[in-house]
């Protein structure tokens, strides 16, 4: 379980423990993640890599600051590091998400489509302060707009969201919006709302025999989308 947050124009902060989230939330780790203007919780569904080791527990990210929260599996992670020759971090089959579009972001948001299995995930980049990048191609993902208090919210499913909403911090406020993103799509997020949409499809075939199945865990996101 952890939280990535914005921390001024280039920095991002990770907080992580390997434990479930019902043990870290009542630790002091989340109350060493200000509110800030992005930020990214996680609890992770183990299926690759030994959640007791960090570097497998997302959020994830690159020594190029590109930050990761993937649900989903990917299924030939090893043949597309073996392609690129991209060195592994950890053992986790998200990290090849990271590898693909650390360099080119936005531009290189349609390699992704290399990858086989399903992906709803999220990034953050240190070095494009105020954008977020949400992909769903085989995974739900829904999102919850806040006109009132003008910020959007994400989870991997809408229950989650429409829970939230029942919360104190959105009572009484009629100006929420929750819709799911439709499936094979990229959304770039910045300041000034939604930047750009593009197509991208992860096929669902496999390359490989794979022991671990298909799994969905809650995420969510939060920013001010005003000028």
């Amino acid at each position: 379980t952890a939280i990535a947050r914005t921390i001024g124009k280039n920095n991002i902060e990770v907080i992580k423990s390997p434990n479930k989230a019902s043990v870290f939330v009542k630790t002091e780790l989340p109350e060493k993640a200000e509110l800030s203007k992005c930020m990214i919780m996680h609890t992770r569904a183990a299926t690759q890599g030994l959640a007791k080791d960090n570097n497998n527990n997302h959020p994830i990210y690159s020594k190029e600051g590109v930050v990761l929260v993937h649900n989903g599996i990917i299924n030939n992670d090893d043949v597309l590091f073996a392609k690129h020759s991209f060195v592994r971090d950890g053992l986790v089959d998200s990290e090849i998400i990271l590898h693909l579009v650390k360099k080119g972001w936005w531009k290189d948001i349609k390699k992704l489509e290399e990858l086989r299995g399903s992906c709803a995930c999220a990034l953050l980049n240190s070095g494009k302060p105020g954008e977020l990048i949400l992909v769903r191609s085989g995974n739900p993902l829904s999102v919850l707009v806040d006109k009132e208090r003008d910020m959007i919210f994400f989870a991997s499913t809408r229950s989650a969201l429409e829970s939230a909403v029942k919360r104190p911090f959105h009572r009484g406020f009629s100006t929420l919006m929750i819709e799911e993103v439709e499936d094979d799509l990229a959304l770039l997020i910045t300041n000034k709302g939604l930047e750009d949409i593009e197509e991208v499809t992860v096929s669902s075939s496999y390359v490989y025999k794979s022991n671990y199945p298909s799994y969905c865990s809650s995420s969510k996101f939060t920013t001010n989308i005003g000028g």
